[in-house]
């Protein structure tokens, strides 16, 4: 797993937010292990990932769903850059990161923690730095990252339709 000095590595310290744990505390009913070091998450991943959220939510606002008498809570960590209102939100529950899209409003699982949904960032922002600059990503490469990430959060995988299974399939065309 990675460290705080991989990330800052990676991504720099400029391209990398820290997520105020402190001030949500009293929130959080999950094992703080579950985020990534130091609260870090990257900024930016072109067509996967911002911080930069346009829509009625903003970064790090608390999202309350109804689901009958069960009220979810989420935090928002980022958005879809193609869909503002598709949001990356901390489930304050079970550290899990989930995608609503607070116009339908649906929920669906991204991965099983920010720490695993930082790592996928991270790796594929690796993938991504080794094959650009107008070199095309070989199908086997996308393969073995696709392998790696299956075997550390299984759960991100396990519809087909899943944004990490969609994000794959468009990597392999």
């Amino acid at each position: 797993m990675l460290d705080h000095q991989d990330l800052v590595d990676q991504w720099g310290m400029k391209r990398l937010i820290h997520f105020p744990v402190d001030r949500y505390r009293q929130l959080l009913n999950f094992d703080l292990t579950l985020l990534p070091p130091n609260g870090a998450i990257p900024t930016f991943l072109p067509s996967v990932f911002t911080v930069n959220i346009n829509g009625p939510a903003r970064l790090f606002n608390v999202i309350e769903m109804h689901l009958g008498a069960e009220v979810l809570r989420f935090i928002a960590i980022g958005a879809a850059p193609d869909d503002p209102d598709l949001l990356f939100c901390l489930d304050t529950n079970t550290g899990a990161v989930a995608l609503v899209d607070i116009n339908q409003p649906a929920i669906e699982l991204a991965n099983s923690s920010v720490r695993t949904f930082v790592q996928f960032l991270t790796s594929l922002q690796q993938l991504l730095k080794n094959n650009g600059k107008g070199h095309p990503i070989r199908a086997g490469e996308v393969s073995r990252l696709n392998r790696e990430l299956r075997s550390i959060d299984s759960a991100a995988f396990a519809d087909p339709e899943s944004w990490w299974s969609v994000v794959f399939l468009q990597l392999a065309n």
